[in-house]
């Protein structure tokens, strides 16, 4: 398992390979983790080994300005480069030390370091090779608006053939949810036949559901984790500033909490955002902050907000997290979204709010939303099968021992 990003890091892509991880052996495989994620010593997870990023290094070497030049001019946005190098390395070290039984090669996506050093593996040793995408891949520098550049035309290229290359090579390619994997299918026919979703999901033993709020005046609407990457709270803000100024919501009757690395810019408008901190009805924390902490400080909220109106295709793994905690979710989405279809079949309440929705639409609905009972409310079995780690896990070893199967009758 190539993973960038995993525990005790604390990065939620960190968490979906994780859950892999943990039950993988449940299905009769035994998981080996490369990670740039330095491990406690204290705490030590088994077969889990730390290969250092050396772009992250003090000492700035000439592959470091090479790497940061690449980075800069042809792939902006993607990392990994060198290490993936490192990877590959060790991971052919593992496959030549005489493994015995099945082996197959995961890696999981962001960062392009991940598929990249799997690429450099396949190619010289023919694995079975699960590509996993969190994110979609170079999706950012197809759709961004402005002219195109010479500069941004090669960078279109060059993004367009990596992408041909990590998702026509893998033996599986993992979409996250069906939208992105049905937009791959169209644009690469050739792998279409190799293209599955798993979605994000959640790890029942978690335990995030939350407890009964004792008696209280001021409702706590949170939001947990960073916001980056086009998030911003659109209408939110205005319209809560709106309903206080007319008098429709007393000032002291509610708070918006961002808990997290929050830019100033997704806190919309700024004006606003700046004078509702003065009232007291905005807190911001502007720092990373433990899960743990972000998910007790969810638990202990009357309400959950949401946001993510930049993408149509994408779930957030806070989503799955809200849903187990079993607050009202207010989410600012895209009508039409694979968000808004798991928000109205999961069973737990939620308000949505539109782009395209007028103040008095926003208004109605934060009314609406502020009306609903803290709970806790219990997410339905359709939420709970179809996205729980246990299950998830049990299909990518199905879909593993199928393609070897597969392999092994072809020779």
């Amino acid at each position: 398992m190539i993973a960038y990003h995993f525990p005790p890091e604390n990065a939620i892509g960190a968490a979906r390979p994780f859950r892999f991880y943990k039950y993988l052996q449940r299905f009769g495989w035994t998981p080996v983790v490369v990670t740039a994620s330095p491990q406690d010593p204290a705490r030590k997870l088994e077969n889990v080994h730390y290969v250092p990023d050396p772009f992250l290094a003090k000492h700035r070497s000439t592959a470091w300005h090479a790497e940061r030049a690449i980075r800069r001019l042809l792939v902006p946005g993607q990392n990994g480069m060198a290490w993936s190098r490192r990877v590959a390395r060790f991971c052919e070290s593992q496959l030549n030390r005489n493994i015995e039984g099945r082996v197959a090669l995961y890696s999981t996506f962001p960062p392009l370091g991940t598929h990249l050093a799997a690429l450099q593996v396949v190619r010289r040793h023919p694995l079975c090779w699960v590509a996993d995408f969190r994110d979609p891949c170079f999706r950012d520098l197809y759709h961004s608006p402005g002219k195109k550049t010479v500069a941004r035309r090669l960078r279109i290229s060059i993004g367009t053939q990596i992408e041909q290359k990590i998702i026509e090579e893998p033996t599986i390619v993992i979409a996250n949810t069906d939208a992105a994997a049905e937009e791959w299918k169209a644009r690469f026919p050739r792998a279409a036949g190799r293209i599955q979703v798993i979605w994000n999901g959640f790890d029942g033993s978690d335990n995030l559901a939350a407890p009964a709020l004792p008696p209280h005046t001021r409702k706590v609407l949170i939001h947990t984790g960073t916001m980056y990457g086009g998030r911003h709270t659109g209408p939110v803000l205005p319209s809560l500033d709106r309903l206080i100024r007319t008098n429709r919501l007393a000032a002291d009757s509610i708070v918006l909490r961002f808990v997290g690395a929050t830019d100033e810019g997704s806190l919309l408008p700024i004006d606003t955002a700046l004078s509702a901190e003065r009232q007291g009805w905005l807190e911001v924390t502007r720092t990373t902050v433990p899960r743990h902490h972000a998910v007790q400080m969810a638990r202990e909220a009357d309400g959950l907000f949401l946001v993510q109106p930049q993408s149509l295709t994408q779930v957030p793994g806070k989503l799955y997290e809200y849903i187990g905690i079993g607050r009202p979710i207010l989410a600012f989405i895209l009508r039409g979204s694979p968000i808004e279809d798991i928000l109205q079949r999961c069973g737990v309440p939620n308000v949505c709010i539109y782009p395209e929705d007028t103040p008095d639409q926003v208004d109605q609905a934060l009314l609406r939303f502020l009306q609903i009972p803290a709970g806790p409310w219990k997410a339905n079995e359709w939420f709970l099968q179809t996205f729980d780690a246990v299950e998830q896990t049990r299909v990518l070893c199905s879909s593993i021992d199928e393609a070897l199967a597969w392999n092994s009758s072809e020779k």
